[in-house]
């Protein structure tokens, strides 16, 4: 039916408008209640702010995790070479 496509069609809309969002929220470099409250500020749906927040917080451990990988293996590969 009309409604099921209109549904559909919104649903895979709503998920670009969340990765761009949380692009947006990343690069300013918030912390989390700076981006709630921005969220909050922006959008009335609460259910809508609940799905960005927690796609940011995925994202955010996400590339946390890959930085501290990344740190562990320079620290391990270029132990004591590094000078000050």
């Amino acid at each position: 039916t009309m409604d099921d496509e209109g549904k559909s069609h919104r649903g895979k809309s709503h998920e670009g408008d969340i990765k761009k969002e949380v692009l947006n929220l990343l690069k300013k470099n918030l912390n989390d209640n700076a981006v709630l409250q921005a969220l909050r500020k922006k959008y009335s749906d609460s259910d809508f702010v609940h799905a960005i927040f927690e796609a940011y917080k995925h994202r955010l451990d996400h590339i946390t995790k890959k930085a501290k990988k990344f740190r562990d293996l320079m620290l391990h590969r270029y132990a004591g070479r590094i000078t000050n």
